[in-house]
């Protein structure tokens, strides 16, 4: 990362895009490492097919989508 500010602050173009080139390889390897670790550390090859459950057994909250009216109690109140 220093090497990238040091090319910043050149203002060399062509050491600011090898300087560039460096952090996205970086950033890449760095994503697709965490993508591993949360896909349960599959091969990059593996199946591209989500888990349908948690492999923890975790309880699966019921959810409820309802409708609600917010009331405004200072309307309703009288002097």
């Amino acid at each position: 990362m220093s090497g990238a500010k040091q090319a910043l602050r050149s203002g060399n173009p062509d050491e600011i895009g090898k300087a560039l080139e460096e952090l996205q390889q970086a950033y890449s390897a760095a994503g697709a490492s965490i993508y591993a670790a949360s896909r349960g550390a599959q091969p990059a090859g593996g199946d591209s097919q989500p888990a349908a459950e948690p492999a923890s057994g975790a309880k699966q909250e019921n959810v409820v989508d309802a409708d609600y009216e917010i009331v405004d109690d200072d309307k309703n109140k009288k002097p």
